[in-house]
């Protein structure tokens, strides 16, 4: 018997979008079904609390670049608040159109010939301060997940870091899959 007449459906819908991880090349292509709008950019100075979120840089000018990314394609549906803090010294490439297209460390690779030779990353359950949970659509206080990645070039220099906002949802899942060496 073939499923005559039979309908399985999910408990669930399937997220919108499903970032997949093998390696750190599917980690830095995060951006490639996506797109981004950017909203604000502004210059900082980064204070001790910034300082200890992104891992670096209390006292440091940054260029920081807020937005809203979506799926690529027609549904405008949010899937991430986030912001980007560029180092001062790569800030032009963050003031290029390119970005929302293509990610800063990529563009301060082109320009700087600086490669990404490190990444790390931090995901924590929070809930969502007011500002993120209205960009998102959902209510202050909803559950959500804060994923934090920092771009490194040689020597331990930071080249970018972004904190992006997931609010609870079917809207993003996150999988990986590692595999042992053979």
């Amino acid at each position: 018997m073939h499923g005559v007449g039979t309908r399985v459906t999910a408990r669930r819908p399937r997220p919108t979008y499903e970032m997949a991880v093998r390696s750190l090349a599917d980690l830095m292509g995060y951006g490639g079904p996506t797109q981004l709008s950017v909203t604000k950019r502004d210059r900082l100075v980064v204070d001790p609390a910034l300082g200890a979120l992104l891992g670096d840089g209390a006292g440091a000018e940054m260029l920081r670049i807020t937005g809203i990314r979506t799926a690529a394609g027609a549904d405008p549906t949010p899937l991430a608040a986030v912001e980007m803090f560029v180092p001062a010294p790569f800030a032009a490439a963050a003031e290029r159109p390119e970005v929302g297209r293509t990610p800063i460390y990529r563009l301060i690779e082109r320009q700087w010939r600086i490669p990404v030779v490190d990444m790390r990353q931090e995901i924590a359950a929070l809930s969502l301060h007011r500002a993120a949970a209205h960009a998102l659509g959902v209510r202050a206080g909803t559950p959500g997940l804060r994923i934090v990645r920092r771009f490194y070039g040689p020597k331990a220099l930071l080249l970018e870091a972004t904190v992006n906002l997931h609010a609870a949802s079917p809207r993003f899942a996150y999988a990986i899959r590692l595999s042992s060496p053979e």
